[in-house]
This record gives structure tokens, sequence and C-alpha cells, in this order.
């Protein structure tokens, strides 16, 4: 648990990103129409995080595109968003290879947060969810990450929810 100046001062120095209270977060995919819409219905201090091309730069590496940083009195949560066209099971990896990046390690793990994932496609297909690539990544953020991707965290063209609905309401 930090303060809400440590946590700004985290967001400034390790991620070059400022924490604030908006009211809402809102993110899109630059190649398709998927949007993930973040109400800050707590009026926490949260940070959004570039992941892709900022905190991870290398373009070769598989990366989620953006994180939301969320400083709650009890402990902080980072959500892992993907923002996909139709590949769903790429997302998976991209999640998992972000949690696994040492650039990304070194500048989360120490604080302990919390990890959430979103995904938002622009198209799923039901198929996709059957696949080899799909389930290996699925058991691997739940066995090593503690990451529970449920149906509900993973939606067609746009994913709006509330902090409260992820973190709890309990401070």
């Amino acid at each position: 648990m930090m303060s809400e100046t440590e946590f700004s001062n985290l967001c400034v120095s390790f991620f070059d990103a400022h924490a604030n209270h908006s009211k809402t977060i809102s993110l899109k995919d630059k190649k398709s129409e998927s949007r993930y819409i973040l109400e800050n219905d707590m009026k926490l201090a949260i940070c959004k995080l570039e992941i892709d091309g900022k905190i991870i730069v290398s373009k070769e590496t598989r990366k989620c595109d953006y994180g939301v940083l969320v400083n709650n009195a009890s402990d902080n949560h980072c959500i892992l968003i993907e923002l996909k066209g139709s590949h769903i099971e790429d997302a998976f990896e991209q999640i998992y290879s972000t949690l696994c990046n040492n650039d990304f390690k070194v500048k989360c793990k120490p604080f302990g947060f919390t990890y959430k994932a979103k995904i938002v496609c622009s198209k799923v297909n039901a198929k996709k969810f059957g696949t080899s690539k799909y389930k290996i990544y699925r058991s691997k953020l739940l066995k090593e990450f503690n990451i529970l991707l449920r149906n509900s965290d993973i939606r067609s063209k746009e994913l709006k929810e509330k902090i409260s609905n992820i973190i709890g309401s309990a401070n």
C-alpha cells in the first residue's frame, strides 16, 4: 500500500505518466475499432500507461497496448488492456509476454500490484477459444500471475466498466 504522493511519484518517475482523478479513461486501438472505457466511480488516483512503445519499446517483443494503475487504500492494481482486431489468442500471449518482460517487471514488480487483464477485439471468433495457443496462455496467466480472464473480461468492439466492479468497492 502506498500513499497518493508515492503513487504519483511512481507514475512520473517510472512510467513518465501522471496520476490524476480523471472521471473516465478511454483507450482506442489505432488499427481497429476496439475501445476500452474505464469509469473512475471511486474517484481514486489512476495512471494510464502506454505499454506498447513507451514502457516496452522493442518492436520484436510481444506486449499489450495499455495499462491502468489504480491506487486503492487497501492495495494497488494494474489493469492490462489489449485492443485487437480479431486474433484473440494473440491477445493472451501479449498480456503474458508483458508480465514476463524485464522492462515491465523492473518497473512494476517491486510495488506489489494486483494484476487484472482485459481484452477488446473488433471481431470475436468463438472458434479461437478452443485453440491450443489460447488454452496454453490462459492457463499460464492463471498459474503464474493469478489472472483469470472471464468471458466478461473479453468483449467485442467496446468494453465499458467501473473501477468498483473490477477492484471492489471496499477501501
